[in-house]
């Protein structure tokens, strides 16, 4: 029903289909506006070594291949033989369609530096991967051993695999790794899914190959954690990185490297240096390294000469020679570069762009495919509950202010308008993809009932002024700004402002760069924040959204001193009240028990008191997310139901296995 209901308001979008008054018979389909079939893998998309490929299909590969523009330099001997540059067991993809050929740029676009997820969801390699059936496989690393309940985990890694200078990779990268992540002084402190009880575990190196982590207590979901983290690295280029530490250098070389470098410090330094999408000097262990600056109009990517992938027919992958992501610095631009053929696969398509896609298939050459995000609940606005201004976070700490203005949208006009009817009206609450699905959050506070909201804001004592608005308890005009990040759905966010205003409420709506509003929102600088919902999947895994969040302070908008109070260990923020702080403690023991019957338990509880509390006010979910694939790109119609890369990503393509048709 939705389907057919998303073929007709597209097409009279578009300015394809006309109605004449009174007319007896509706127009044929036209065939160009219908969404594409969406046709998923019923396999696994990879085997973690030839010897496991070998003895699940019984066949071999008995030599390696590799691609033209590598076959010459190995010709001018400008690189080893294929043979030497890949480790002794490489993995190998499975194709979804066909196995490929070499040549060619997969193109995308990107709003710059702060898109840092446009890259890696293509080409970040995950430590760890979830398959089908959502059980953790390893990706980087050629097997991994469980000991116990997730007491231990042994790493063994691929023998002979090389970063992309050719240095080899060992377990001397994972010890330098966890060295960094041990030194409290740098940016990024310690994830959940490394710490038990807030203790930290420790690593081992076993041999060349092979090295261990000791929690100090069971860590069932480690795995599960590091498959969904897009951080989540487990190794670093010590040879690279090391000259920009203390214990490795001398400090008079340490301070000639800050001075040529222009930074105060090394921690620093060695932040910007880490970096995988900003730094092209760094060895990477993806499919492609960059060859050109990110600040460029393109920034370009080409092949790794060491990339540890082959196809079924041993063929190094990856098949396209570069990728490239043009440098837009509007989003309405992506849409015109899809119209004309000019990238090769989508992001960040606003819903109101939908019907011009459609409508260009034909001229563009692409197909667009319309799926659904298991990660997605309904798109929601969050609000400061720790806003610097003590009238305003009063205000916001009111939860019958939250509930009023989430009676006062109007969900089923926003879906109709904005989503097609696609959607379906709903709080921010975990997906039904999700283990801990709640349905009575899903539909918690969501009627439509302005009357009902004006009442509940008479109740907390916001009065009318004379302007038709209320007003603040100091009496101004009771006015915040919404904080609009991607303005994907800016219609929706304009149908919010007019719902609002029907009860007194005024709002401003603020679409920043993404860097900007990522700035901002570390500094406590906002009122509240439209944002994109994921995180509804796994809430146990990745709980940014759902507890104030040790990891930094602008983990969630909601609770931003409270998460900078837990991210210092007290030094800086505000302590959470009890009944808040409650929520990291549950969700951690959710985390750290195998028992499943008992992890709902815990979850459960999260789910009521986002129930009662909604800290964010949901709107519409379910709908399908709109996704543009060339169609001369092989193995990028059939989609692969493993989680390879960052995590389930809706706009994910297994980027080393695809390839040009022509």
């Amino acid at each position: 029903m939705k389907r057919a209901l998303f073929f007709v308001i597209v097409m009279l979008a578009a300015g394809s289909l006309l109605y004449a008054a009174g007319a007896a018979e509706e127009p044929e389909p036209d065939p160009v506006l219908e969404v594409a079939e969406v046709v998923y893998m019923d396999q696994g998309i990879q085997w973690a070594t030839v010897s496991e490929y070998e003895a699940d299909t019984g066949r071999t590969i008995r030599r390696f291949n590799e691609a033209p523009m590598l076959a010459e330099k190995v010709a001018a001997g400008e690189l080893p033989p294929v043979e030497e540059r890949m480790p002794l067991e490489p993995a190998v993809m499975r194709a979804p369609e066909e196995i490929g050929r070499y040549g060619g740029t997969f193109r995308r676009a990107w709003t710059g530096p702060a898109d840092h997820w446009g890259l890696r969801h293509h080409l970040r390699e995950s430590p760890v991967y979830l398959d089908i059936d959502g059980v953790p496989q390893p990706n980087l690393f050629k097997d991994i051993e469980v000991i116990g309940d997730g007491d231990a985990y042994v790493f063994h890694m691929r023998e002979g695999l090389r970063w992309s200078d050719g240095e080899l990779m060992t377990s001397a990268d994972s010890a330098f790794w966890w060295e960094l992540k041990l030194d409290e002084t740098l940016y990024h402190p310690h994830r959940d899914e490394y710490l038990v009880g807030g203790e930290k575990p420790e690593i081992t190196v076993e041999d060349e190959y092979t090295w261990r982590i000791d929690f100090p207590g069971p860590n069932p979901l480690f795995l599960d954690a590091v498959g969904l983290e897009g951080r989540a690295d487990l190794v670093a280029p010590k040879h690279y990185l090391k000259d920009f530490h203390p214990s490795y250098v001398t400090e008079a070389e340490l301070q000639r490297t800050l001075d040529e470098k222009g930074y105060d410090d090394w921690q620093s330094l060695m932040d910007a240096e880490y970096q995988i999408v900003t730094n092209p000097d760094r060895p990477y262990q993806f499919a492609f390294r960059p060859v050109s600056d990110p600040s460029d109009s393109e920034y370009r990517w080409e092949r790794n000469p060491y990339y540890w992938k082959v196809d079924e027919e041993g063929n190094q992958l990856p098949y396209v020679d570069y990728f490239a992501v043009e440098y837009v610095t509007e989003r309405e631009l992506i849409v015109s570069l899809a119209l004309g053929g000019e990238i090769s696969q989508s992001r960040h398509i606003a819903v109101e762009q939908w019907a011009m896609l459609m409508e260009g298939q034909a001229r563009g050459n692409y197909t667009v495919y319309a799926r659904t995000d298991p990660r997605v609940g309904g798109y929601p606005i969050g609000f400061n509950l720790t806003h610097k201004d003590p009238m305003m976070r009063e205000v916001f700490q009111e939860v019958d202010f939250r509930r009023a203005l989430s009676h006062a949208i109007d969900r089923e006009e926003i879906n109709e308008i904005v989503f097609f009817g696609l959607g379906t009206p709903r709080q921010f609450a975990w997906t039904e993809h999700s283990a801990f699905y709640d349905p009575e959050w899903e539909q918690a506070y969501i009627e439509y009932d302005p009357d009902y909201a004006n009442e509940l804001l008479d109740g907390i004592g916001l009065e009318w002024g004379g302007d038709g608005f209320r007003t603040w308890p100091d009496g101004s005009r009771l006015r915040f700004e919404v904080q609009d990040q991607d303005a994907l759905v800016i219609d929706m966010m304009e149908l919010i402002k007019g719902y609002w205003a029907n009860v007194g409420v005024d709002i401003d709506i603020d679409t920043p760069e993404r860097g900007l509003a990522t700035e901002r929102k570390m500094a406590g600088d906002i009122d509240a924040r439209r944002h994109y919902p994921d995180r509804c999947w796994n809430p146990h895994l990745r709980p940014v959204h759902w507890a104030p969040n040790p990891r930094d302070a602008g983990a969630n908008v909601w609770g931003i001193e409270w998460n900078r109070y837990l991210a210092t260990e007290g030094r800086e923020g505000e302590e959470p009240p009890e009944d808040v702080a409650r929520l990291q403690r549950l969700i951690e023991a959710a985390r750290m028990t195998v028992d499943l019957d008992a992890r709902a338990e815990y979850m459960a509880e999260v789910a009521e008191w986002h129930r009662e509390n909604i800290p964010y006010i949901g709107t519409v979910g379910d709908f399908p997310v709109v996704q543009v694939v060339q169609n001369n790109l092989r193995n990028a119609h059939v989609f692969a139901r493993d989680h390879l890369y960052v995590d389930a990503s809706i706009d994910e393509v297994f980027l080393p296995i695809i390839w040009w048709d022509d």
